[in-house]
């Protein structure tokens, strides 16, 4: 029997972004560091064009394989080397929120303590969090993760 599942993917605008900021940031230590022009002098768009590119093609690349599901079982998502794997709902032992170079992730351990990441910033973000609240018990650690993450943002507008 099939088990249905949601898939969910990167928002692309976010990872091209980042990336494109990264690059120039790179560009210009390169050109400052290792090619030995003063700061003063770098022409800080030179490569812009490459730049670009790469970020768009890297993006769409990241988008297209880094992908997480949910289903009635449990997570899959990828794990720090870009491999996949699954938990299931009542594995997960911890679920934090962190963020790696700007960019943030929900990291979900299982009882081995292995672990996984999973976006935030995913196309359809919302839903994936209010499914994933339904699916799971009050106490699994990513329901209370993605609870508290809520609180924090209600706290703040008020």
């Amino acid at each position: 029997m099939v088990k249905p599942t949601q898939s969910y993917r990167c928002e692309f605008s976010t990872l091209f972004l980042w990336l494109l900021g990264a690059l120039l940031i790179l560009d210009i230590l390169r050109m400052w560091i290792i090619v030995g022009i003063p700061l003063v002098e770098i022409e800080l768009f030179h490569n812009l064009n490459l730049i670009i590119l790469v970020s768009f093609f890297s993006s769409l690349l990241l988008v297209v394989t880094l992908r997480s599901e949910i289903s009635s079982e449990g997570i899959t998502s990828y794990n720090s080397l870009g491999s996949t794997m699954f938990i299931p709902w009542e594995g997960i032992k911890e679920a934090t929120r962190q963020n790696i170079l700007g960019l943030g992730y929900f990291r979900i351990v299982d009882q081995d303590g292995d672990c996984i990441y999973v976006a935030r910033y995913l196309s359809r973000q919302r839903e994936f969090e209010v499914i994933v609240s339904a699916i799971t018990d009050k106490n699994n650690p990513l329901h209370r993760c993605i609870l508290n993450k809520d609180t924090e943002e209600a706290g703040e507008t008020e």
